[in-house]
């Protein structure tokens, strides 16, 4: 699939920093959006593909990158509400920047995501009092 290997390309060609965490650093998808940085709409419509996998909302973490780069390039304000809409499923976030800070000295925005989310199922753990894996990830 062209996004599994966009995202490839990408984890090769590019460095990622973060200035407080090194373990949130990962592109575990591809976020795609209909132009929202040559445009001023009010709404946003995307698709978030994970390998092979279409995301059935819109993508959160692709969304809150989006409002951050957004907002530094001055497309949108402190408290603008954008409208994220999945290009499959037509459900929808509303996101915002909140507030500007910083994180050491790295310029950073807290964002805001506002949407409905479904009950699609349940998963329970279990770990054996006898288990040799303290947890369940392994590093």
């Amino acid at each position: 699939m062209a996004a599994a290997r966009l995202q490839e390309s990408v984890i090769s060609l590019v460095t990622l920093s973060h200035p407080e965490n090194g373990s949130l650093i990962k592109i575990s998808g591809v976020y795609f959006y209909d132009g929202a940085l040559n445009n001023t709409s009010d709404s946003v419509t995307e698709l978030c593909v994970y390998r092979n996998m279409i995301c059935r909302s819109p993508c959160g973490s692709g969304i809150n990158g989006l409002l951050a780069l957004l907002y530094q390039k001055g497309l949108i304000k402190i408290g603008e509400v954008r409208k994220f809409i999945n290009s499959k499923t037509k459900s929808y976030f509303n996101g915002k920047v909140v507030e500007e800070v910083k994180l050491n000295d790295t310029p950073a925005v807290i964002t805001e995501l506002v949407g409905k989310a479904y009950y699609t199922g349940e998963h329970t753990f279990y770990h054996e009092q006898d288990d040799i894996q303290p947890s369940f990830c392994i590093k």
